[in-house]
């Protein structure tokens, strides 16, 4: 009698211990899960800031840096192109480009770039390893140093003789020139529909795991509760909707679902549906239906 009181308390802390690591790595993904859609981007979106390549400015020294003030017209910011030209020349040299704060200066995103990839006299997009929240209708500033350049491997930045970028300047090696630079932001305003997503997954997990809990806690098998595993086969069907939907068309794994359903039912394959895949997905269902 001792040995099985014994073990009934061990069980109890091991299901407590699972239980509160499952909820903390839940919370952890779930922080994640929010970090992430605050910059998620439902579409790629682009500003044009200024197309008039009236002139350039060649840039071929080491210590030599342009600044361009702008106006960033989304909430998120994806890249940034500029009209560059090589000047029909194969070219390996290492630029430094970085988006600042006008106001306080902090450094938003800096990476380098080699200009082997650039072609001659069109828009060159500089798009970072991630999406950056920032302040729409706030002052940037977009700053670019060669880092490895010589006379044979110098760039031409497109610019417009006059100001074209409302509010904003254009610097070169400190000294405040009359155009501004032929560049284009790429970015997109927040989509809260993201961080419903991720509150209305995270929900559903938890009542999920809620149910699962009060199966084991009856004594009952969790794959033998009809509740936990209806819930748990919603969520594979919207995860496979959510990952395999494609706009104006009737994909597979949609076709392979309705089998399914019909084959859980009593159908014949061949007779009420006509499937050409591979009946991975039907038979799951058709096992769930069982419980």
């Amino acid at each position: 009698m001792r040995t099985i009181e014994l073990s009934n308390n061990l069980n109890l802390k091991k299901n407590k211990f699972i239980i509160i690591s499952g909820f903390i790595v839940f919370l952890f993904v779930f922080f994640l899960g929010l970090l992430w859609s605050q910059t998620k981007l439902t579409y790629l979106e682009y500003t044009t800031l200024n197309a008039s390549a009236d002139s350039y400015i060649e840039i071929a020294d080491i210590g030599d840096e342009i600044k361009q003030e702008f106006i960033m017209p989304y909430d998120i910011f994806h890249g940034i192109s500029v009209q560059i030209g090589t000047l029909s020349r194969d070219n390996n040299s290492i630029w430094n480009i970085a988006i600042r704060e006008k106001l306080s200066g902090k450094i938003v995103v800096e990476d380098t770039f080699n200009a082997s990839l650039i072609e001659d006299n069109e828009f060159h997009l500089y798009d970072f390893d991630k999406n950056y929240q920032v302040n729409k209708g706030k002052k940037y500033e977009l700053i670019i140093r060669p880092t490895k350049v010589s006379s044979i491997t110098s760039l031409v930045f497109y610019c417009s003789l006059k100001s074209q970028i409302n509010d904003s300047a254009m610097t070169i090696n400190s000294k405040t020139a009359s155009g501004d630079l032929c560049m284009q932001i790429h970015g997109g305003d927040k989509d809260f529909w993201w961080t419903g997503l991720v509150l209305f997954l995270g929900c559903y997990i938890m009542l999920l795991a809620w149910r699962g809990i009060a199966a084991i806690r009856y004594n009952k098998k969790w794959i033998q509760d009809k509740v936990f595993m209806s819930l748990l086969l919603g969520g594979v069907v919207f995860l496979l909707l959510f990952s395999f939907s494609v706009s104006g068309s009737f994909t597979d794994e949609v076709d392979n679902m309705r089998g399914g359903m019909i084959i859980a039912k009593g159908g014949g394959y061949y007779i009420e549906i006509m499937l050409h895949n591979i009946l991975q997905l039907p038979i799951t269902s058709v096992v769930y239906s069982h419980y």
